[in-house]
């Protein structure tokens, strides 16, 4: 079980974008985090992962905890911790997908995880397959549709099988094939 409690968070010290928030997520449940733009939805994922205090220089006061484990934001490096509970998709993919092609994308996931390059290429391809993406696998993200990138994003927080997935805006468009072939 995931449970987050954030007093307060936010970029800018003693400036809180969010405060009083608190999640409890069983495994296998559905969490989501809803509100209007600005509202700090992204903030508050960024919170408890670890990301906002770490990467982006912002501050966290709460704790995470996973499975009843130590706080998560307390650890050296929340950021790796956090990234072997969490499958994290952002709002937009092109913010999130780093490597040239859809078969590199979801392979740097895995191998960054400790997978051996053919174990990550078999799962990659497997995974890009019932996602809709196999026939454009080796084809330059650039050209990729924006439900493709999607769909990349999702089938690259998956990839090495986390037991808490978080998506912002995941109700956006896939494209015509997104949806039949997403199966979490």
């Amino acid at each position: 079980m995931l449970s987050a409690k954030i007093e307060s968070a936010g970029y800018v010290e003693g400036e809180a974008i969010i405060g009083n928030v608190s999640i409890n997520a069983e495994r296998g449940k559905l969490v989501l985090v809803g509100g209007r733009s600005g509202s700090g939805k992204t903030t508050l994922l960024f919170a408890i992962t670890g990301i906002l205090h770490t990467l982006l220089g912002g501050w966290v006061k709460g704790k995470v905890s996973y499975d009843e484990r130590e706080d998560i934001l307390a650890l050296e490096d929340p950021v790796s911790a956090s990234g072997k509970i969490y499958g994290f998709v952002l709002q937009d993919p092109d913010r999130q997908l780093l490597m040239p092609t859809p078969l590199d994308e979801v392979m740097f996931t895995l191998e960054n995880f400790g997978s051996e390059e053919n174990e990550a290429e078999t799962r990659a391809r497997e995974l890009l397959n019932r996602f809709g993406l196999g026939e454009k696998m080796l084809k330059h993200v650039e050209d990729l549709s924006g439900g493709e990138k999607r769909r990349l994003s999702l089938a690259s927080a998956i990839a090495h099988d986390p037991p808490v997935r978080r998506a912002h805006c995941f109700f956006r468009p896939m494209g015509d094939k997104g949806a039949p072939h997403i199966h979490c």
